[in-house]
């Protein structure tokens, strides 16, 4: 992977959170548009991420025990 410098303008930089030093993905899809997502620079900016999932299903623990029930044969 390339690091290249571009500008981006204060609002959108405002909008997306982003700060000097931020990783952020330029991506195109399929029909020509471009997309800038905002990257994750650390391990710690993941933390937590899976939380409100997991409570929606009942918890973690919850979730394991439905996960290896439906593997057990």
């Amino acid at each position: 992977m390339q690091n290249f410098t571009v500008c981006i303008s204060q609002a959108i930089r405002e909008r997306m959170n982003i700060k000097k030093g931020d990783q952020v993905i330029i991506s195109m899809d399929q029909n020509g548009e471009v997309k800038l997502t905002k990257g994750v620079s650390s391990l710690d900016e993941l933390a937590g991420i899976g939380e409100k999932s997991f409570k929606m299903l009942g918890g973690g623990e919850a979730f394991l025990k439905n996960e290896r029930k439906a593997w057990s044969l």
